[in-house]
C-alpha cells in the first residue's frame, strides 16, 4: 500500500448533548430529545428558552438505544459527523458526562418524559386490546387437542365441534344462572 491510496482519517469530532427525554414522533410512537449544549455553561442555571434540540427516533425501547438507559437531564458526549446536514451521531461513541445541575430543570424533564412514555405504552396496549379476540381465544382449549391428535381423530373431533355448535339450544344449556 504506498501513501496515495491510503486515506486520511478525519479527525474525530465530538457533541455534548444533553438528554431531554422521550417525546411522541410523527411517523414513530417514540422519539428522543437532546439539546445541543456546547455554548451553555452547565452551572446550575435553567436551560435557555433557544437552545437547539435534536429529535433521534426509536420505535421501541431498545437495548442499543443510547436514551434507553439515559435519564432526562444526563448529559452525553458522542462522536458525530460535521458533514450531515441533518446532526448525525454515532450512538456507539456515547460517553456519560454527568447531570445537568439545576435541578428544577431535570425535574420537569423528567416527569413530562415519564407521563409521555407511559401514554405512548397506554396507547400501544389499548391499540392491542381493541384486536383482541376473546371469542377465538375461548377455543384455546379445543385447539390444543386438536394439534395433539393424528389423522381420524382430528377429523373426529372437528365433527363434534361442528354438531355441537349446530345443535346447541340456548333454552336446553345448563347454568346460564338460573337455578333450576
Amino acid at each position: 500500500m504506498n501513501e496515495e491510496t491510503k486515506t486520511e482519517a478525519k479527525p474525530k469530532f465530538h457533541i455534548n448533548l444533553l438528554y431531554l427525554g422521550v417525546r411522541e414522533g410523527k411517523d414513530v410512537p417514540r422519539v428522543h430529545e437532546w439539546a445541543e449544549i456546547e455554548a451553555i455553561p452547565n452551572d446550575g442555571s435553567p436551560i435557555p428558552k433557544d437552545v437547539k434540540t435534536r429529535i433521534y427516533g426509536a420505535a421501541k425501547k431498545k437495548y442499543n438505544n443510547v436514551a434507553a438507559g439515559a435519564s432526562p437531564g444526563s448529559i452525553y458526549k458522542f462522536e458525530a459527523d460535521p458533514d450531515s446536514d441533518r446532526g448525525s451521531i454515532y450512538s456507539h461513541s456515547a460517553s456519560y458526562q454527568g447531570q445537568w445541575k439545576n435541578k428544577d430543570d431535570v425535574a420537569r424533564w423528567q416527569s413530562e418524559s415519564r407521563a409521555i412514555d407511559y401514554a405512548i405504552d397506554m396507547k400501544a396496549k389499548e391499540k392491542k386490546d381493541n384486536r383482541r379476540r376473546v371469542d377465538m381465544e375461548s377455543l384455546q382449549p379445543i385447539c390444543e387437542a386438536y394439534f395433539k391428535l393424528v389423522g381420524a381423530q382430528k377429523t373426529i373431533l372437528l365433527a363434534e365441534v361442528i354438531r355441537f355448535i349446530s345443535t346447541w339450544n340456548p333454552s336446553k344449556a345448563t347454568n346460564h344462572g338460573h337455578d333450576d
